[in-house]
């Protein structure tokens, strides 16, 4: 990880991230609350398809986290901005930026969604599966798509009470709507189905709270204006970045419906779930990290203090999950998604995903802080990881172990190779 300042005491990391969390209590309570919710969901999916649509959906959800990478981009690039903007300009030069950035998309998501539609035929021999579920895919991408925008805005003025109430009503509506269209008997076209309404309701719930804020709203960070211009974007860097953990955390998914039996995908479909539990514990972290280390680096004060709290923290909660999964995962697997999936092999899938989710969860902290302070450089070395998992995915693939083995194998070469262009770019100060 990087460093910029003198260590902190331990107890002072406490006091801040406790603050931290404190004050973006509802956004911590959201953020838990869809991991339960996303897992009631697959939990009630799991027991009510049959393996074969079970395997089929989780690998049409992977795609599909795929096809929305630029997602994450926006939204943490909207937030950056907006966090640095709001304390050198004000409100109103956000909502200027955001009518820009709604304009310059707008012609390129729907290019992007007519190309989708001439590939659907090829994309639906690869899941071995019908043109329907292919489409609803696309309808949920391009709902996704739309999102970020408006949460960025919401993030970056650090108005974690509707971010959080955005988050609510994608995974209730999730949970419920997959429930009832499932219930109805359509199947996995039903449970994808959800995912799109659900996010189409948020999407008019925060472009309404964002379009209903008044133009003198301030963020609510106590950092003085700086006097200054426009900012730079560093949307590339950004992109790298999140392609690159996107395809770590979605590629093996997608190749075990490919490449395994439809039966071994579902259990593989199991072991990423479970094992990506040790991922998403502390995601929460991320969301309240980034405008704070934005808004103290425009400030000029120190952000090392952010770094380190939620490291400690990230690795105590991602822990605790990989120790559950070593000492009793063929328990854990069977109460949750029942005795049919509760096989040794599986078992042993579970704790080495929840490995590689460790691996992912600090990657993924130390991408986010580099990003908040603009040190982006490092960030193209990111790119080693998928395409060393890639590689060896195509190679071998014979067996569950063997993708979560390669996948490991990709997120150690990522770690190591963003930290020695860190080091390498001397971006271990602080920089004001």
């Amino acid at each position: 990880m990087t460093a910029d300042s003198d260590l902190p005491g331990l107890a002072a990391i406490r006091r801040n991230l406790s603050a931290q969390i404190g004050h973006s209590w509802a956004l911590v309570a959201a953020m838990m609350s869809s991991h339960l919710l996303s897992y009631l969901y697959q939990l009630y999916m799991s027991r009510s398809l049959p393996a074969s649509d079970f395997g089929l959906l989780n690998g049409l959800m992977a795609f599909s986290l795929l096809l929305t990478i630029p997602v994450s981009t926006i939204q943490l690039t909207v937030a950056r901005q907006t966090a640095e903007t709001v304390v050198s300009s004000g409100y109103a030069q956000v909502r200027r930026y955001l009518r820009a950035d709604l304009r310059r998309t707008a012609p390129i998501i729907l290019g992007g969604l007519g190309a989708y539609l001439v590939v659907s035929p090829i994309l639906a021999s690869f899941f071995h599966t019908s043109l329907l579920p292919i489409w609803l895919v696309g309808a949920v991408s391009l709902a996704a798509l739309c999102l970020p925008f408006a949460e960025g805005v919401l993030q970056g003025m650090q108005r974690f009470q509707p971010l959080a109430a955005s988050v609510f009503i994608k995974y209730v509506g999730k949970l419920a709507l997959g429930v009832l269209l499932v219930l109805m008997g359509l199947g996995a076209e039903g449970a994808l189905a959800a995912l799109f309404l659900s996010r189409v309701a948020a999407a008019l719930f925060v472009f309404s709270v964002v379009a209903a804020s008044h133009s003198g709203a301030r963020s609510a960070t106590d950092t003085v204006p700086e006097s200054g211009g426009a900012y730079p974007r560093d949307l590339w860097p950004t992109l790298v970045t999140y392609a690159s953990v996107v395809l770590l955390m979605n590629v093996d998914v997608m190749l075990a419906r490919h490449y395994l039996s439809a039966t071994d995908s579902a259990h593989y479909a199991i072991a990423a779930l479970l094992g990506k539990i040790a991922y998403y514990l502390p995601g929460f972290l991320i969301i309240i990290i980034v405008p704070k280390v934005a808004s103290a680096r425009a400030s000029g004060r120190s952000t090392r203090r952010y770094l380190t709290g939620a490291f400690l923290a990230t690795l105590a909660a991602s822990g605790g999950v990989v120790l559950v999964y070593g000492l009793f995962p063929q328990q854990v697997i069977s109460i949750l998604f029942g005795s049919k999936y509760a096989s040794p092999e599986t078992a042993t899938l579970v704790f080495y995903y929840s490995v590689a989710m460790l691996i992912l969860s600090a990657l993924y902290l130390e991408v986010h802080y580099l990003l908040a302070r603009r040190i982006t450089q490092p960030l193209y070395g990111l790119l080693a990881g998928p395409a060393v998992a890639l590689m060896g995915m195509v190679w071998r693939h014979e067996s569950g172990i063997q993708l979560v083995g390669t996948l490991t194998v990709g997120l150690l070469v990522a770690l190591l190779v963003v930290n020695l262009l860190v080091v390498a770019g001397g971006d271990l100060a602080e920089r004001s």
